[in-house]
């Protein structure tokens, strides 16, 4: 919207039906789209150095590990 690609509004549908969305509306669901996705990365990046510094992974619980890591990063 910003570069004048598209104009608003933009149509958008909702679980409850569809709904026009302004500039401002689409710039915050990519601003929350955007966190959500470097969180999970951010959490990603973590497991992998904690599986990294492991000689061993026994008892190594990869869904705990990543929850933890997600939930740090919020």
């Amino acid at each position: 919207l910003s570069n004048g690609l598209m104009q608003a509004p933009i149509a958008w549908k909702m679980a409850a039906g569809w709904t026009d969305l302004s500039q401002q509306d689409l710039e915050a669901i990519t601003a929350a789209v955007s966190a959500h996705v470097q969180a999970g990365f951010a959490a990603e990046r973590t497991v992998q150095e904690q599986i990294e510094a492991q000689e061993d992974l026994t008892g190594f619980d990869l869904q705990t590990a990543f929850t933890a890591a997600l939930n740090a990063s919020q």
